[in-house]
């Protein structure tokens, strides 16, 4: 019998990749993550031009260029940098980074629970205070 150890790790990172929309293909594949981040930089974009900048610069957004360069440098670069793991992030995305924080902000920072060892300690409520001492 022959037993092999088959790391599935980089077949489940592997991203999910758009190639056509209906019948026009495209020369490059899309990765799907990239395309949502883009979307939320988008968003968060056209929040700030829509409350802050039509006020500022009034027709100056209206340049085609400026328009272009508004959204698609951000977009452009925001979505890669986010899509890829970072050391900045724990060596995971962005997503993911964020996801675990807010399980972790929500499950033990604001209910102030104490670990030992991984389990939760229902001796430890009040402060440990070390003392110095000489030998």
């Amino acid at each position: 019998m022959n037993k092999r150890c088959i790391n599935y790790r980089r077949i489940f990172k592997k991203p999910i990749t758009i190639h056509s929309i209906g019948k026009f293909q495209l020369p490059v594949g899309i990765e799907m993550r990239r395309i949502l981040i883009g979307l939320a930089i988008v968003f968060f974009l056209a929040i700030i031009h829509l409350t802050f900048l039509n006020f500022l610069l009034g027709d100056f957004m209206k340049i085609p260029l400026v328009y272009l360069s508004y959204y698609g440098i951000p977009v452009y670069f925001g979505s890669d940098y986010l899509s890829e793991e970072q050391e900045l992030f724990n060596g995971k995305t962005a997503f993911y980074f964020f996801v675990d924080f807010i399980s972790y902000f929500f499950t033990i920072k604001l209910r102030k629970k104490k670990y030992i060892n991984d389990e939760e300690s229902v001796y430890l409520k009040e402060k440990i205070t070390f003392e110095e001492t000489r030998l």
